[in-house]
């Protein structure tokens, strides 16, 4: 049996139907139970800097209006703030190699899911913030 995730997944993501998608995704693995969403890059940020929340996983997606998952990354790079954060995982509906190598080059992202978010996918990320093997 999966232990459910404790942590406040933080979700980026533009579109509203890939939101739902991932939220009922999240939900649906058993896995997690507190998700938050955000729209663009600089509600990501605001996201971050906000001490009061208790992030355990960041799911990102790459190609959003305003700041693209690209920007979020660097910006907090540059920030020094990559220190503590969660495991991220790229959100994409891109499978462009040249992409993921771009994404996987940052230290900070553990992962690179193309869209959708399926249960198994969202059972997999939970044992990557957990250690336990997906069920």
């Amino acid at each position: 049996m999966v232990t459910p995730f404790d942590g406040v997944v933080l979700l980026v993501e533009d579109d509203d139907d890939d939101a739902l998608l991932a939220t009922e995704a999240l939900r649906r693995s058993g896995c997690f139970s507190q998700v938050r969403r955000v729209r663009d890059g600089w509600e990501a940020l605001s996201a971050f800097a906000d001490r009061d929340v208790q992030l355990g996983l960041v799911i990102l997606d790459l190609n959003m209006p305003v700041m693209d998952g690209f920007e979020v990354l660097t910006a907090l790079q540059a920030e020094g703030e990559a220190q503590g954060l969660p495991p991220v995982v790229m959100l994409t509906s891109s499978d462009d190699p040249a992409e993921r190598a771009r994404a996987e080059a940052h230290a900070i992202v553990a992962e690179y899911v193309v869209k959708p978010l399926t249960r198994a996918g969202a059972q997999r990320l939970h044992g990557l913030v957990t250690g336990e093997a997906a069920a």
